[in-house]
């Protein structure tokens, strides 16, 4: 499912496309309006793929989550779940004839989740984690059989998601410890 539904795949080999098309839904442009808006310096989105799913979701969740701040925040951990999902696909991956092995690759979903928990400890997969020790194998996600079901497969998961998560965070609040623009 998670490479099935890849939503970033069509915008691997050419972020402007991501970036108009990110454009052209948030602000409800033309694509060349929105190209000619990044003609300017500095202006682009650090995840655009992830802005324009946001945003094309967004009508989906409206009655389940009608506060903007609450659908944010859950669809930064729905990334999240996925990228945690993606770690674990990657470590237990085999080789299928015809297929390329993407599992050296770093996780795609990151998106969102990252500039809002950027700071160390912060986010779902630290809130994850805490919840995993606490509640163990009753924890939800593996009660539903995510991660086949095995807290080893979560915890490594977890573990490599949040390390990969956290190094992007550092690097992208430079030296100085401020978020830096992209």
């Amino acid at each position: 499912m998670i490479e099935a539904t890849d939503p970033y795949a069509p915008f691997m080999d050419n972020d402007w496309i991501a970036q108009v098309l990110a454009r052209s839904t948030l602000a409800g442009e033309g694509a060349e309006d929105a190209l000619e808006y990044f003609r300017t310096p500095g202006r682009r989105y650090r995840e655009p793929g992830s802005e324009w799913l946001h945003t094309v979701l967004r009508p989906t969740f409206q009655d389940q989550l009608p506060d903007d701040d609450l659908y944010s925040t859950e669809f930064s951990r729905a990334e999240a779940m996925l990228g945690a999902l993606s770690a674990d696909l990657a470590s237990s991956r085999t080789v299928v004839p015809g297929r390329r092995l993407r599992g050296m690759m770093p996780p795609r979903w990151i998106g969102r989740a990252l500039d809002r928990n950027a700071a160390p400890g912060s986010g779902p997969v630290a809130s994850w984690q805490e919840d995993l020790r606490s509640q163990g194998s009753s924890w939800a996600p593996l009660r539903v059989g995510l991660f086949g079901g095995e807290k080893a497969r979560v915890e490594t998961a977890l573990d490599s998601y949040g390390r990969f998560f956290q190094g992007l965070a550092r690097f992208r609040r430079g030296p100085s410890g401020a978020l830096r623009k992209s």
